[in-house]
């Protein structure tokens, strides 16, 4: 499995188009890996994960020819994982030389956004440059070779989900971006990961008052219990944006 990322920021990106802030104005004028688009990534070089609107400059910048990617599974219907507009390049007239139509997976959340944004649609899908494919959480499906499974997660779009992945040799990973604490049935699923051996590595980001002490000590004990091999502590990150929130102490 090679997971390569096309995309890493949020749905403003870096820097974000309307903000003078240091950060954003330093990424302006250094450029190159200093700015950041939106979230996607590519499974060996023939899943995509997530269609967001840099998906086109994702395609220019890494020399991809998206006519040869057969399939795209996406997480939830926020703008910055969702562009169904850019679909319509998939219409007989603009997209010549394509062999067979693209196939967009996704939750019942994600299917009714593509539909309602992507004009001419049923046009698209009637001529064969589109499939829609409604996926449900813990009911398995195949995809260019691989065996998917959609996890619950905690996001703020309705019907968001994560990724287990599994391809033909049995190589396993999880694809698991925007989420808070995963729900309890995904948590219990994730329980057979370890059972089958399938190496799990954790990260935590600590903030002090809120996730240390006794609830580090929990969600310690949970990973072991869970089956995670390693997990690292990363010092919370401040910056002088944080009018209105909690104190950190």
């Amino acid at each position: 499995m090679k997971l390569k990322y096309l995309g890493t920021a949020a749905a403003e990106a870096v820097p974000a188009p309307f903000c003078g802030c240091e950060v954003c104005e330093r990424s302006r004028e250094r450029g190159g890996r200093n700015v950041r688009t939106r979230s996607q990534a590519l499974l060996d070089g023939r899943l995509l994960i997530d269609f967001p609107a840099d998906t086109y400059l994702h395609a220019l910048r890494e020399g991809l020819r998206l006519y040869e990617i057969g399939s795209c599974i996406v997480t939830h219907c926020h703008s910055d994982h969702l562009y169904p507009g850019d679909l319509w390049c998939l219409i007989s007239y603009a997209a010549h030389k394509k062999e067979r139509p693209f196939n967009l997976y996704g939750t019942g959340a994600v299917i009714r956004m593509a539909r309602e944004q992507c004009e001419d649609i049923e046009q698209i899908i009637k001529e064969g440059g589109l499939c829609l494919h409604e996926i449900r959480p813990f009911e398995r499906f195949t995809v260019e070779g691989y065996r998917v499974t959609a996890l619950k997660a905690d996001h703020g779009a309705p019907e968001s989900v994560v990724y287990a992945l599994e391809d033909p040799e049995g190589k396993a990973m999880l694809y698991a971006h925007d989420t808070g604490l995963l729900p309890g049935e995904s948590l219990e699923y994730m329980r057979a990961f370890g059972r089958a051996g399938i190496v799990m590595n954790g990260q935590i980001v600590l903030c002090p008052g809120f996730n240390d002490g006794p609830q580090l000590q929990r969600t310690m004990e949970d990973m072991a219990a869970w089956g995670f091999a390693s997990c690292s502590i990363v010092p919370v990150g401040l910056t002088r944006y944080r009018e209105g929130l909690a104190k950190l102490r």
